[in-house]
């Protein structure tokens, strides 16, 4: 795959490459891609509560970015993948050059990598590795990401007579065990994007 990357303006905070620099010219980068996301969220939880997404782009299935800015300790991501790898089919972790031999070495294989520089008064982010389909995906712990009340509006839950009643792990393993792993990606991916649209218009 070649190598793409785009400039973005960048003040001086951002040339730190932190974090919220990052994050800020992932979105940009995302948002102007030929074919763009259906929607894009920040900070969603995953697995139970036991990591946080920082960026998630919404396809035909949602894509995870980790970052992991220039203060940021590169080999966390390695215990926080496991939380992802069973959530998304799709992960790319976001860093900084000087941390880019370490990514490609602990992070699996089926992880994209893409790195972050200053240059010239702008930061660049460019692709590594591409993202590759990753082999753990769980459907009852993807099904996590998403509300009750955003599991309560399944096909299954609509038609199952007491549904409402059930907490959310009997909600997901009911909907996991009635759907393809194709259709359970796409339903987790209009909820996610009627979940941006809706915090998108309560913030306006």
């Amino acid at each position: 795959m070649a190598k793409t990357s785009l400039l973005v303006d960048a003040n001086d905070e951002a040339l730190r490459l932190n974090d919220q620099a990052i994050r800020y010219c992932l979105i940009q980068q995302l948002t102007r891609m030929a074919k763009r996301p259906k929607a894009i969220l920040e900070e969603v939880r995953v697995h139970h509560g036991n990591a946080i997404a920082d960026v998630v782009s919404i396809h035909e299935q949602p894509h995870c970015y980790e970052i992991k800015g220039s203060t940021d300790n590169i080999h966390r991501a390695v215990k926080q993948s496991l939380f992802y790898e069973r959530t998304f089919k799709k992960m790319t972790l976001v860093t900084v050059e000087r941390h880019a031999n370490a990514a490609t070495r602990i992070m699996p294989l089926y992880w994209g990598i893409m790195t972050a520089r200053a240059d010239a008064g702008k930061i660049r982010l460019s692709y590594a590795r591409p993202a590759k389909v990753n082999p753990y995906f769980d459907k009852t712990i993807a099904l996590h990401t998403l509300w009750k009340s955003e599991l309560l509006d399944s096909d299954k839950a609509r038609i199952v007579c007491g549904a409402k009643n059930m907490n959310r792990d009997e909600l997901t393993r009911l909907i996991a065990e009635s759907l393809s792993e194709e259709a359970l990606l796409k339903f987790i991916a209009t909820k996610l994007a009627d979940r941006a649209v809706s915090q998108e218009s309560q913030s306006a």
